[in-house]
């Protein structure tokens, strides 16, 4: 299991606009785009005092390979995935993606959750509603077994790479 530092920010100058780093990446949200950047290497100090330089193998080509990978799908199957907008390199190396946001509720939010359903028809006064959660988990698992792997499962090429290149 990787570990991984999470510094949240709210930007002082766009209270809309959020953003949080680990050791590899930097994710920056705005109502309307998501945008993950690399981050280069950086010095870092061991709990013994030792100074050591963070890098992850293949950090960049990762950002890359999920640009293209969004392209794919979002062209070759019916996958909802978010509309990506731009990718990149900037000028000192650090590639990135921004995708369009999208709003929703995560599984693990669920767990914090009450009663989904509407007045006069909840399964529970409290949170977490079982009921609730377990259709949540079940309706994902049936989108995955039943629409997202068997399309995915049909993306084939020929040669090596993300859409062919190396």
């Amino acid at each position: 299991m990787e570990h991984h530092s999470y510094n949240m920010e709210v930007s002082s100058a766009n209270p809309d606009s959020r953003s949080y780093e680990t050791n590899d990446v930097t994710y920056n949200f705005t109502p309307k785009t998501f945008t993950k950047t690399s981050r280069p290497p950086f010095k870092a100090t061991r709990p013994d005092g030792t100074v050591f330089t963070w890098s992850r193998s293949w950090n960049n080509e990762r950002i890359t390979n999920e640009a293209r990978a969004l392209e794919i799908v979002s062209t070759k199957t019916t996958i909802f995935v978010p509309r990506l907008i731009a990718h990149g390199v900037h000028s000192d190396g650090r590639r990135y993606l921004v995708t369009a946001f999208v709003e929703g509720v995560t599984l693990n939010e669920f767990q914090n959750r009450g009663c989904s359903m509407p007045e006069g028809r909840k399964h529970s006064d409290g949170a977490p509603c079982k009921t609730c959660l377990d259709q949540a988990y079940s309706n994902a698992l049936e989108f995955i077994n039943h629409t997202v792997l068997p399309q995915l499962s049909r993306l084939k090429s020929h040669e090596r790479g993300i859409g062919g290149q190396r």
